[in-house]
């Protein structure tokens, strides 16, 4: 799940579909992305970035729908992902043993195995 000054975005498990509600319109709309993303994380500039099947992908988020900005390949063992202030993602590992350092552009900066 990932939230924003305008949505929430859900990616229940049991299913390969996300739904986002809009606070400002109210409405909800159910998609089904060709990449399901585990790991979701909204950017300050409302981005949203989701993590799976191998990619990390930078969304636009518009009208309920996404909007595909870059997709960085080769991002095994995928979890979850997060940023921090200087603009650096970084996507961890399901097994912890594994972290990648990305810049807002989409390149993988460092892979560290831990």
């Amino acid at each position: 799940m990932a939230v924003s000054d305008r949505y929430v975005v859900v990616n229940p498990p049991d299913t390969k579909e996300l739904i986002i509600y809009d606070f400002i319109t109210k409405q909800t709309e159910t998609i089904h992305p060709d990449v399901y993303p585990f790991g979701l994380h909204f950017l300050p500039d409302g981005h949203m970035l989701g993590v799976g099947e191998g990619k990390l992908t930078k969304y636009k988020v518009e009208n309920g729908k996404l909007i595909k900005v870059w997709t960085c390949d080769g991002v095994t063992d995928r979890y979850s992902v997060c940023a921090d202030s200087n603009g650096l993602i970084y996507v961890s590992g399901q097994n912890l043993k594994s972290l990648y350092i990305i810049s807002l552009l989409g390149t993988v900066c460092n892979k560290n195995k831990l």
